[in-house]
């Protein structure tokens, strides 16, 4: 660690909420935005804990839980001295009851923030141990320096101890394997290499490994191609999707990880629906604003919605009311070490427009699709209304709107976190 940055000790505090007899029930899940806002200082119901950051300011966290489909948001109230044009910390990613934010402290340079929530102890602000990349002129040293913690990752335990802060890459297989030879039989194109952060480590060190990677025959093809759009924790796992291709499920949660690698249920074909241009519109729009890995039913499920349009080609623009879709969800079945799609809902455009609810809200394919933490059966989908996105709530079992939420296009990215199983009753502040 910089000799600058904080100890284990002093880089954690607790901060426990304004006293008060009355009791708040956190949602049992959210929607949590990616950029922080400035702490407006007034009392609502959060969660909130304090740290110092790697060059010695104090920085403090808060926390609110809204129901979906309202948007979480995480407060920061930071000193910052003379460095004023620095940005706010970024929500990297959120598991269960915590939240890895991402302040970015110069070229190259970051602080590590893991925030923990809780409602029956402390909540808790915990600065990681810097990462130095350059450790040795070796192969050790090598494997370290492709790592950047630009797309780092979070997973916790069942019980919310443990944590996890992984960043994965996928590269073009080299004629050596971490020093040692390579197999001429060896038919994976690729070469998987793991930076790791476990909470209950002893040393507060960063690990980084080159794991197996398992695949089927014939994918090789698809390996060589494939680059990650999004991760997503499920299980003692992260998974890395390539909305175009597939997934690599890594188990990091091991002391020995593996990448096992399962192809998406549908492929994006050769002429890409996703790719290709409207006649209103001359942008493109990419396959994760249409395709979405979702985990479900207390994070048990894990689920794949696509939306696919049929006649006028979806783009960033809005489509003509000619533009027909479907809405498909898949969903995972898991036998032992064997993992397979199963095809379980799927709904048309006509289906959507015409129920009570729906009224005069554009008629155009929704993106973002996005099923619910706690209810299997219910979704998420984006629509654009002119100066303001529109979320509706779908039942895919019985086809029909549950509800509709509009907010701002300046909140148009967030991820998705349970909070059943770590976040009950509570004083609210």
């Amino acid at each position: 660690m910089d000799s600058s940055g904080a100890s284990s000790s002093a880089s954690e505090a607790e901060a426990s909420s304004s006293s008060s007899s009355a009791l708040y029930r956190y949602p049992d899940w959210v929607l949590l935005g990616t950029d922080t806002l400035i702490d407006p200082d007034d009392h609502f119901h959060a969660t909130s804990a304090g740290a110092i950051t790697s060059k010695g300011e104090p920085i403090h966290v808060s926390f609110r839980a809204v129901p979906p489909p309202g948007v979480s948001s995480v407060y920061v109230r930071w000193t910052r001295g003379n460095r004023r044009s620095e940005p706010l910390p970024s929500v990297a990613a959120a598991h269960r009851n915590s939240i890895l934010l991402k302040l970015r402290r110069g070229y190259n340079s970051k602080d590590l923030f893991v925030y923990t929530a809780s409602s029956t102890g402390p909540t808790w602000l915990r600065l990681l141990p810097a990462f130095e990349r350059n450790y040795y002129d070796d192969d050790y040293g090598t494997l370290c320096r492709k790592f950047s913690l630009n797309h780092i990752d979070l997973l916790c335990d069942g019980g919310g101890e443990e944590f996890v802060v992984a960043e994965l890459k996928i590269e073009p297989k080299s004629r050596y394997f971490y020093g040692r030879r390579r197999d001429d039989d060896d038919t994976t194109p690729v070469e998987a290499a793991l930076l790791v952060f476990r909470s209950s480590s002893p040393g507060d060190n960063w690990k980084a490994t080159q794991p197996r990677i398992r695949h089927k025959k014939g994918q090789g093809e698809e390996l060589a191609s494939w680059s990650s759009d999004e991760t997503v924790p499920y299980g003692d796992s992260l998974c890395y999707v390539d909305y175009s291709r597939g997934v690599f499920f890594v188990d990091v949660l091991s002391e020995c990880p593996e990448l096992r690698y399962v192809s998406l249920p549908v492929k994006i074909p050769t002429i890409c629906p996703y790719g290709l241009k409207t006649l209103t519109d001359h942008s493109q729009v990419s396959p994760g604003r249409c395709r979405r890995l979702c985990v479900t039913d207390g994070g048990r499920t894990m689920k794949f919605v696509e939306v696919v349009t049929t006649t006028v080609f979806m783009s960033r623009g809005r489509a003509t009311a000619s533009a027909l879709f479907t809405i498909n969800v898949w969903r995972l079945r898991r036998e032992g070490k064997s993992m397979t799609w199963e095809k379980e809902s799927h709904m048309e455009d006509s289906e959507l427009w015409t129920q009570q609810g729906y009224g005069d809200l554009p008629r155009v394919a929704p993106t973002l699709p996005r099923v619910s933490m706690g209810e299997p059966n219910v979704i998420y989908l984006t629509i654009d209304a002119d100066e303001t996105w529109v979320i509706i709530v779908v039942d895919m079992l019985t086809k029909t709107l549950r509800s509709s939420f509009r907010y701002t296009r300046s909140r148009t990215q967030f991820l998705v976190s349970s909070l059943s199983t770590c976040m009950c009753l509570r004083p609210a502040n």
